[in-house]
């Protein structure tokens, strides 16, 4: 489902974060559309899908049972949606932080290849301050993070729970 991060009246730009689950994999995609309906992304205004240990270690939530407590909570062993978090988490597992970023940041090239590195690494860190979910965010950045990092956990979950019939 779509998770849109500001009302559509508030600015001209519509930014959401879709999130899929398929073959009992949870993936995310963030995109946006100009009200005028002009591209801005790429061809289909979203990024490819970012796998879950990728969006939350890019976030700066790098340890697996910090991600998987956020999302179902400090009980997560005996949780019944487990199996599906565990799946979706093992898709980038081996990057750190940086190495999340840099992912993020080959997509970003795919559309402008001529950003270099630390331009690429520069973007990324915009694109997860100041568009992504931009109503959350705070002075200090790192905590702006981590209640973006909450946030998304807690849309994954409702959206887990509406995959298995609970919602």
């Amino acid at each position: 489902g779509d998770v849109n991060s500001l009302s559509q009246t508030y600015y001209d730009v519509v930014k959401c974060i879709n999130f899929a689950i398929t073959n009992e994999i949870v993936t995310c995609s963030v995109g946006w559309t100009n009200t005028t309906k002009a591209k801005i992304a790429n061809a289909t205004n979203t990024f490819e899908h970012i796998p879950l240990a990728i969006l939350y270690r890019a976030l700066g939530i790098v340890e697996p049972t910090d991600i998987v407590t956020m999302i179902l909570g400090p009980d997560w062993e005996n949780h019944d949606h487990l199996e599906i978090i565990a799946s979706s988490l093992e898709i980038g597992a081996e990057r750190d932080q940086l190495g999340a970023k840099m992912y993020i940041g080959n997509m970003i090239k795919k559309t402008d290849k001529k950003k270099t590195t630390e331009e690429l690494l520069s973007h990324v860190d915009y694109i997860l301050e100041n568009e992504c979910l931009p109503h959350l965010n705070v002075k200090n950045k790192k905590i702006s993070l981590i209640k973006k990092a909450i946030y998304i956990s807690h849309a994954i979950r409702r959206l887990i729970n509406i995959y298995k019939g609970i919602e």
